[in-house]
């Protein structure tokens, strides 16, 4: 457990020193900030509109799908490319607390820009009545988190797959792109049991849910599976290195 929090930090630590995050960072708060001084401005001028939460979860999610890739694509794809990868695979180290510490690392950096954003619902809170619910706020964000997870791990498989930045971003935004909007479509064009798996396998459909203030079981196991199976996926990978 001491070397994955060694790893996280060092990873937590690299992201302060890379223009990249702070860029991304400014691209995701430019944006909800830009929906939260629209949303103040229609209150005013049109009294029936109510702003809501859930209005700033959906930009922070639509804009992590395109950010995150930026994020995760360096984390063991520029080891790789720098030559640094072979020196960590040799260190007394397993490749699992390898994966889980560059998974933290990428998660608490993601959380870390997410907190900031909590400026503007409490804003919010203060400008319209009545006040927004806590429970959509908390279970916004919570899915924001799982979201989060999920999609670090994902970052961090494929990451693993490739030495070249650039190839390693098209493969994650492609893979976010796809798992995000498409993989539910099946279940709408089709029935029985394609159908049923499909909607299982749609990451947005539990998103949604929570977004409306419901947490349900199956979507907290679907989340937590899902990102337990890319970080094996990514264990794996790294260790086929070991044998290339």
């Amino acid at each position: 457990m001491r070397n994955v929090w060694i790893i996280a930090r060092r990873e937590y630590n690299a992201y302060f020193n890379s223009p990249i995050a702070y860029a991304m960072a400014a691209a995701l708060l430019f944006s909800i900030g830009v929906l939260f001084a629209g949303d103040v401005y229609y209150s005013g001028i049109y009294p029936d509109f109510v702003p809501s939460v859930d209005r700033i979860t959906q930009i922070a999610v639509a804009m992590l799908i395109f950010i995150m890739p930026a994020l995760t694509m360096r984390l063991i794809s520029d080891e790789a490319r720098q030559g640094t990868l072979e020196l960590l695979l040799t260190a007394p180290v397993n490749d699992g607390a390898v994966v889980v510490g560059k998974w933290l690392g990428g998660v608490l950096f993601t959380l870390t820009v997410l907190a900031t954003t909590l400026i503007y619902p409490i804003m919010l809170n203060g400008m319209v009545q009545p006040p927004l619910d806590r429970g959509l706020l908390i279970t916004g964000y919570l899915a924001l988190v799982l979201f989060t997870m999920v999609f670090t791990a994902l970052g961090v498989a494929i990451s693993a797959l490739f030495d070249n930045l650039v190839a390693t971003f098209i493969a994650t935004i492609g893979s976010f792109v796809a798992l995000w909007y498409f993989i539910g479509i099946p279940g709408s064009l089709a029935g029985g049991a394609v159908a049923e798996v499909s909607r299982y396998m749609a990451f947005n459909r539990y998103f949604e849910t929570m977004l409306r203030g419901a947490i349900e079981l199956t979507g907290l196991v679907y989340y937590l599976s899902a990102t337990a199976f890319f970080l094996i996926l990514a264990t794996l990978v790294l260790q086929s290195r070991r044998w290339r």
